[in-house]
């Protein structure tokens, strides 16, 4: 091995101020972990955009993985991954060898291609994206019958700040817990999303367990219409968003927050002398059937 590598693992050994990365390399097959007997299938799902099509070389890959996790929220099964995409054939082509261990790719043009991925998402309890407000759209516009499937979101769903972990990029969430993955590559996506569901926190808990759990419960998604200019700063200090497309502010909240959300938004929005030109929010449940959409 190479004498500065040998140097590199000597000094970061027990060594808090150094972290070594390990690359992502999932084999596909049971995993040796938790309980297979009852575990149910989920896909691991990223869709990856390249180039325009005012230059003619836009192309679309989705690369999809299923796998089984178990009660406890462990990764028993892995399959293999699987590339579909919408461009030339060179194209696709390109994809496959940059994938590597991806499956033949297949095509979202062709009627058996887009079967068989519909087929995949339908038999899922849950599809996980790193971005699920971007992949679900997308999919459901090019996949019309697979509306109203329970997806969740790794990204948005689960609290990564209270488990000591920064930002909310896969790459930057995985170095932080030892692992790497290469971005040009399509199958280190959806592997490195796995990998990433499967870290076990201080709570004994896996990240998957917390993203079952969290996307199995109902939220709110509250649109404050009619709030005055003059509580924009208000609002965003709050955690609302500005939506440019429906001029409104919103906020997505739990169950259990709704009605403390509500009591604020008539204390300091809708509340006289306040410039409101409404009574109070609009209030639209969210499952995981209906998120991201």
């Amino acid at each position: 091995m190479n004498g500065t590598k040998e140097v590199g693992r000597d000094h970061a050994s027990g060594n808090e101020d150094v972290r070594l990365l390990h690359r992502v390399r999932l084999q596909d097959g049971p995993t040796g972990e938790g309980c297979d007997v009852a575990a149910k299938p989920a896909v691991a799902l990223n869709v990856t955009t390249s180039g325009s099509e005012d230059a003619g070389d836009f192309s679309v890959s989705v690369t999809v993985r299923q796998f089984r996790y178990d009660a406890d929220g462990v990764v028993t099964y892995l399959g293999k991954p699987q590339l579909w995409c919408m461009s030339a054939p060179s194209a696709c082509s390109e994809l496959e060898v940059a994938a590597g261990s991806v499956e033949a790719g297949r095509f979202m043009d062709d009627a058996i291609g887009r079967q068989e991925l519909l087929d995949m998402l339908r038999t899922s309890s849950i599809i996980v994206s790193h971005g699920a407000a971007f992949a679900r759209p997308w999919i459901e516009t090019q996949l019309p019958q697979a509306a109203d499937l329970p997806w969740a979101c790794s990204m948005t769903q689960i609290d990564w700040r209270s488990h000591d972990l920064q930002g909310r990029s896969l790459g930057y969430l995985l170095c932080q817990i030892g692992w790497f993955i290469d971005p040009k590559d399509d199958a280190s996506e959806v592997d490195g999303l796995i990998q990433l569901l499967r870290h076990p926190f201080a709570s004994d808990r896996s990240a998957l367990s917390l993203l079952v759990e969290r996307s199995s419960h109902p939220s709110w998604l509250l649109r404050a219409y009619g709030a005055s200019f003059d509580v924009k700063d208000e609002l965003r200090d709050r955690g609302y968003r500005w939506d440019g497309d429906l001029r409104v502010w919103w906020k997505e909240v739990s169950d259990a927050e709704k009605l403390p959300e509500e009591l604020w938004l008539a204390l300091n929005v809708y509340r006289a002398g306040r410039g409101a030109r409404g009574m109070g929010p609009e209030c639209e449940e969210l499952t995981a059937r209906t998120r991201f959409r």
